[in-house]
């Protein structure tokens, strides 16, 4: 810009009073105002852009936490769901059905993100994608074991059950064969266990196997009649023919077994175990039948006393029944005298039993009856003896008969409650499981024939151990014993510190494994433990050595036996006499009236030594 100059007529120059540069200060400065101002914009521009950065950033972040938190929950599901699958024998259909839900969750997940947090999210779903799917191969890999362990197991009852129901060697050779060089070789080739394995479980099942097979030789034709008239194995000659060493036999393999083997020892002990169960059961099951025919022949004497017509006809062809009858030659013989003098009386016009000795019988007979001495069928025949000698009314020897079971049946009553609670007691020790104590419960429902085979499946069956099984089998034999020997259950059973107290060693011998210094360190303490099968360490206590030096104390009352041709008035006088006096007892003769008579002025005391 040019600015112009004057000069005056005169010479004179015109000063404005200002620099010649003050103008360009000043626009200077207008410019530098201009600069502040364009960064300041700038610099807002910049920071309002952080911050959206920052906002968009966060809100990237968050959809892709949200989403990581709502695939692994996809995922926790499916997985979970798999535990209860109805198709668990087609697991390969569980990762296809994953596979499939997995690109639905792609799809709700691109459709549910922006490209760009999808894009980065991307990433993080395929790495949860494939670690679920790994999870999934895994529970897929596992449910095919479990499906083969089971079918395994499966078959194996299957073999089993087939065994058990063979009638012949040949059809037991036959399932042998196809189940150990088929199905378990099978198992084998899948992998499902290796050589090592296949070696042990083939061992096993022929172990198992041979006990099965050498027994259905040991028991060939030898069948008896039960009291209830079932066809059963005669076990007794079973024993008699395994332990004679001229009878032959062999294993699944063909071996023969001589005597002194192992598998035939295991062979006679469980025949020994099932005679005596079956010779319990027998005895109890002719004794239950003897009842209803000893009541059924006092009844049509008591009616042929009563002298009524129904009574006259109900007696007929008494004498030839009788014969026909399985009652003992003893019986018959009482019940015979009794139908004799029964006819005596109607026809002399008198009744024997209202004698002096016959009220002193009476007498003795309920103070044996009360006291819990005469508690058994062979000892309750002395009613019948005395009924048939005429000293017993009959109709009050049937009472007295009663009587006696039913004081009987109270006190085993209390006997098996105590008997219930030790045994619970013992499995909880040796470590049976609750299953087992389920179980025992159960038993009590069943009947007693029932029992032994009950047991029996349960322990084929896994659910008892042989453990659990051989200790209580062998706390009963105890106290079969022990009670036979006058050992009170209270001591035998609920007194710890009584010397009879037999758990504590029951406990020691069944709980956990007994190495051979503690197998020597038992026999010095507790007698009669024996290592009967060394080839799976069995233990047991023979009952018969366990109570050599121990003393029972407050004994059970026993009726002595009678001597042969001892007159019965004789005998109950001498029993009497040999009958300690035991404050255990309950009382029960309280001078209530037997039918009309009252006892209680009749009660006579025995002699006490």
């Amino acid at each position: 810009m040019k600015i112009p100059r004057y000069r005056s007529e005169g010479g004179t120059t015109i000063n404005s009073g200002r620099s010649l540069s003050t103008g360009t200060q000043t626009g200077g400065a207008v410019a530098n105002l201009g600069v502040t101002a364009i960064n300041k914009i700038t610099e807002y521009a910049n920071r309002k852009n952080s911050i959206d950065a920052k906002l968009r950033r966060l809100d990237i972040n968050t959809n892709k936490d949200l989403s990581t938190a709502m695939m692994y929950g996809k995922t926790s599901d499916f997985q979970n769901s798999l535990q209860n699958r109805q198709d668990f024998l087609t697991p390969d259909n569980w990762l296809l059905d994953y596979d499939n839900s997995a690109k639905q969750w792609e799809k709700e997940f691109k459709s549910g993100l922006d490209e760009q947090t999808w894009k980065e999210y991307q990433p993080l779903y395929y790495q949860k994608f494939f670690e679920a799917r790994n999870d999934v191969v895994k529970a897929v890999n596992n449910q095919k074991l479990k499906n083969a362990g089971h079918a395994f197991n499966e078959a194996n009852t299957a073999y089993k059950s087939s065994v058990e129901q063979s009638t012949s060697l040949s059809q037991i050779e036959a399932q042998y064969e196809l189940y150990t060089e088929l199905h378990l070789k099978k198992n084998v080739e899948t992998n499902l266990f290796d050589r090592k394995t296949f070696n042990e479980v083939k061992e096993t099942t022929k172990n198992w196997t041979n006990v099965k097979y050498g027994m259905l030789q040991a028991t060939k034709d030898l069948i008896i009649k039960s009291p209830n008239g079932s066809q059963e194995v005669d076990w007794n000659n079973v024993t008699s023919r395994l332990k004679n060493k001229n009878f032959k036999m062999v294993d699944i393999e063909g071996k023969e077994l001589t005597v002194d083997d192992d598998l035939r020892k295991e062979l006679i002990k469980q025949a020994q175990d099932e005679f005596s169960n079956q010779n319990s059961l027998h005895k109890k099951q002719k004794e239950e039948k003897d009842k209803v025919t000893k009541t059924d022949f006092v009844d049509r004497i008591i009616g042929l006393e009563t002298g009524t017509k129904e009574g006259q006809e109900n007696s007929k062809n008494f004498m030839a029944d009788l014969e026909k009858s399985d009652l003992e030659p003893s019986t018959k013989l009482s019940m015979r005298t009794a139908y004799n003098a029964a006819l005596n009386n109607m026809k002399n016009g008198k009744n024997s039993w209202n004698s002096v000795e016959g009220n002193q019988a009476l007498a003795m007979t309920t103070y044996l009856i009360g006291s819990g001495a005469m508690d058994t069928e062979k000892e309750r025949e002395v009613i019948w003896d005395l009924m048939g000698k005429g000293l017993l009314e009959p109709k009050t020897a049937m009472s007295l008969y009663k009587q006696s079971g039913e004081l009987t049946k109270s006190r085993n009553a209390y006997k098996k409650d105590i008997t219930t609670k030790a045994t619970s007691m013992l499995m909880k020790e040796i470590g049976a499981d609750e299953g087992v104590l389920g179980m025992l419960s159960s038993l009590q429902t069943l009947k007693p024939e029932e029992r032994t085979g009950a047991l029996l499946n349960a322990l084929e069956g896994g659910k008892m151990t042989q453990e659990a099984y051989n200790a209580m089998n062998n706390m009963y034999r105890l106290l079969a014993e022990g009670e036979r020997k006058g050992f009170t259950y209270e001591n035998m059973l609920v007194n710890r510190r009584h010397p009879n107290y037999i758990l504590n060693d029951l406990i020691e011998t069944y709980k956990g494994t007994v190495s051979d210094e503690r197998l020597n360190e038992l026999q010095n303490k507790i007698k009669g433990i024996q290592d009967i099968t060394p080839t799976d360490n069995s233990y047991y206590i023979l009952p018969t050595e366990y109570f050599i030096g121990k003393t029972p104390s407050n004994a059970n009352l026993v009726m002595p036996p009678r001597n042969e041709g001892e007159d019965v008035m004789t005998y109950l006088k001498r029993a009497k006499k040999l009958i300690k006096k035991t404050d255990g007892l309950p009382s029960v003769i309280t001078g209530e009236n037997v039918e009309t008579l009252d006892v209680s002025d009749l009660f006579i005391m025995p002699d006490f030594e």
